[in-house]
C-alpha cells in the first residue's frame, strides 16, 4: 500500500492478533507507534489479549508501559481490564491485583477478570471476597463470573459457599444457562455427601446438552453408581442427544466397574457406528474394560488394531496381562516400550510390578524395583510401588525381606503396606511381628474396622482369646461394624 492510515494499521494488527501471531502483532504495533500514529485503547486491548493467550509476560509489560504513557489508560475501563486479564493469565496475580486496585471504574467484566484470575492462580479465598465485594457494590455478576466462583467452591472445598452461589443462581434466573448448570453439577460432584444436590440440579435443567449429560455420567461413575450411569445413557439416547467421546469414556468406565461384558460389547459397537474408535482415549478405555471384564483376547486385539498408541495404551495392556496372570507377556511389552523410546511413568512401573506380583516373578520384580530406585525423579518408588513389591515378597514367604523393605523406607509406611506385611506374617506363622505391626495399623487408622478384625484373628490363631475379646470390645465401643462382602452375577 503506498498510503496507510490508522484504519489500515489497526486492521493489520488485529488480523495478526486474531490469528495469535504475537511477535508480528507486537512488531507492527511498535512501528505504528514509532511513526506517530495514535493507538486506540481497543487496539492495545486486542494485542494484550494475544499476550494473555500466549502467556507472554514480557511483551505484556512493554505494552503496559506504553498504555501508562498514553491518555487512554486513565479514562475508561477497557484497557485496565485487559491488563488484569493479561497479568492473571500470565501468572502474575500481584500485578493484576495492583492494576485492579487502581481502577477508578469497574464493570462486571473487570470484576470477572479479577475473580477468574484468582481462581486460576489458586487463591480461592480471595476470589470469594471479590465476589462478595462485587455484589455489595451493586455490580451484577454474569455467567462467566458464576462459573468461576463455582469452580473455586469445588476446588477449595467450600460447599456452603457453593450453596449460597446456587441460591443466587436461582434468584436471578441463571438456572436457564446450560453452562452455569454444568458448573453447579461439577461443583456438587466434588463432594461425595452432596451428590444428591448435583442430581437435583441436573434434573431441573430443561435444556440438557451433551456436556451436561456427559458430566453427570462421568461423575456418577466416579462415585461408583455405575447402574445410574447406564440409566442416564439410555435417557440421553431417548432425548435424542448424540453422545461424544467423553460420554463413551464414562460408559466404558461403568462397564469396567460392573465387569459387564455384554454392556461393554454393546458400547464398543456403538463406538464403531459413531466413528469414535480413532480416539486414542477411547481405545485405551476399551483395553482396560475388556481386561477387567475377563476377555483378554479382545483387549489384545483392540491394542494391536489401534492406529496410534501412547504410553497409556501400553500401560493398560501391561495391566491387562497382569490381571490375567500373563507376567512374561507383560514384561515383553514393558521392554518393547523401553526399546521404542516410549516414556514409562510411575503408573507403568506399578502395572509391571503388579503383573510380576500376579505371576510370582520375584527376580523380575526386584529388577524393576531397583531400576525405579536408581532412576529417581518422577519414577522413584511411591507407597503404591512399595506395597506391590512387599506384597509379592510376603506371599512368596520372604517375610523378613518384606519387613526390611518397609523398615528402610524414607517415609512412614502406609496402612495398606503394613496390612500387606501383617497378612504375610500370619501366613508364615510370624505372629509376634504380625501383632506388633497390627498395633501400628490401629494407630494409623483407628476408625477402620478391618484392622481390628485382623488383630483379633491374630490373637485367635495364637490362642489369646482374652486379647481377641478385648479387641472386639474396642470395636463395639467405637461403634465399628465389620464390612459385609458382596458378589454379583450378570444375567
Amino acid at each position: 500500500m503506498p498510503l496507510r492510515d490508522v484504519v489500515s494499521w489497526n486492521s493489520m494488527i488485529n488480523c495478526y492478533a486474531t490469528n495469535l501471531c504475537l511477535s508480528e502483532s507486537v512488531d507492527l504495533f511498535r512501528k505504528m507507534h514509532f511513526l506517530g500514529y495514535v493507538t486506540k485503547p481497543e487496539l492495545v486491548a486486542s494485542v494484550l489479549s494475544v499476550c494473555a493467550r500466549s502467556k507472554n509476560l514480557k511483551y505484556g509489560r512493554e505494552i503496559h508501559g506504553h498504555a501508562i504513557r498514553s491518555a487512554g489508560f486513565e479514562s475508561g475501563v477497557l484497557l485496565p481490564t485487559a491488563l488484569v486479564d493479561m497479568y492473571s493469565k500470565c501468572g502474575d496475580l500481584d500485578s493484576a491485583l495492583s492494576v485492579f486496585g487502581l481502577m477508578s471504574e469497574r464493570n462486571e467484566v473487570s470484576w470477572t477478570a479479577m475473580i477468574t484470575g484468582c481462581v486460576v492462580g489458586g487463591d480461592h479465598s480471595l476470589s470469594f471476597e471479590l465476589f462478595r465485594g462485587m455484589v455489595e457494590e451493586g455490580v451484577k455478576p454474569n455467567r462467566v463470573t458464576l462459573i468461576s466462583v463455582l469452580r473455586a467452591c469445588g476446588e477449595f472445598g467450600a460447599l456452603r459457599c457453593g450453596k449460597e452461589v446456587h441460591g443466587y443462581v436461582l434468584r436471578h434466573d441463571f438456572d436457564l444457562e446450560p453452562r452455569v448448570i454444568a458448573a453447579l453439577i461439577d461443583m456438587y460432584c466434588k463432594f461425595k455427601q452432596a451428590f444428591h444436590h448435583a442430581l437435583f440440579a441436573f434434573e431441573q435443567d430443561q435444556f440438557k446438552d451433551v456436556v451436561t449429560w456427559s458430566l453427570m455420567m462421568m461423575n456418577s461413575t466416579r462415585h461408583g453408581d455405575n447402574f445410574r450411569t447406564m440409566e442416564l445413557f439410555n435417557r440421553m439416547k431417548i432425548d435424542g442427544v448424540k453422545p461424544n467421546s467423553v460420554t463413551m469414556l464414562a460408559m466404558l468406565l461403568a462397564c469396567a466397574g460392573l465387569s459387564s461384558m455384554d454392556h461393554g460389547q454393546g458400547i464398543h459397537c456403538y463406538i464403531l457406528k459413531s466413528g469414535l474408535l480413532s480416539d486414542v482415549f477411547i481405545g485405551n478405555s476399551l483395553i482396560d474394560m475388556y481386561a477387567k471384564c475377563g476377555c483378554l483376547a479382545s483387549a489384545v486385539q483392540t491394542f494391536y488394531e489401534m492406529p496410534i498408541k501412547d504410553s497409556v495404551s501400553y500401560t493398560c495392556m501391561i495391566s491387562g496381562y497382569g490381571i490375567h496372570g500373563h507376567g512374561y507377556e507383560a514384561l515383553r511389552l514393558f521392554y518393547e516400550m523401553k526399546k521404542g523410546g516410549i516414556r514409562q511413568d510411575s503408573i507403568t512401573f506399578l502395572a509391571i510390578l503388579s503383573a510380576c506380583n500376579q505371576s510370582g516373578l520375584i527376580d523380575k520384580a526386584e529388577e524393576v524395583f531397583c531400576e525405579m530406585k536408581e532412576l529417581n525423579g518422577d519414577t522413584s518408588p511411591l507407597p503404591e510401588h512399595y506395597a506391590c513389591y512387599v506384597d509379592l515378597l510376603g506371599r512368596s514367604g520372604m517375610v523378613e525381606d518384606a519387613y526390611n523393605v518397609i523398615r528402610t523406607m524414607s517415609s512412614r509406611p502406609s496402612p495398606k503396606l503394613l496390612s500387606s506385611v501383617v497378612l504375610a506374617c500370619r501366613i508364615s506363622g510370624k505372629f509376634e511381628l504380625a501383632e506388633s505391626l497390627a498395633l501400628q495399623l490401629l494407630d494409623l487408622e483407628p476408625e477402620n474396622a478391618a484392622n481390628y478384625m485382623l488383630l483379633s484373628m491374630i490373637h485367635a490363631e495364637t490362642g489369646n482369646w482374652i486379647g481377641k475379646e478385648r479387641v472386639l470390645g474396642m470395636m463395639r465401643d467405637r461403634g465399628l461394624v465389620k464390612t459385609s462382602g458382596s458378589s454379583q452375577i450378570e444375567l
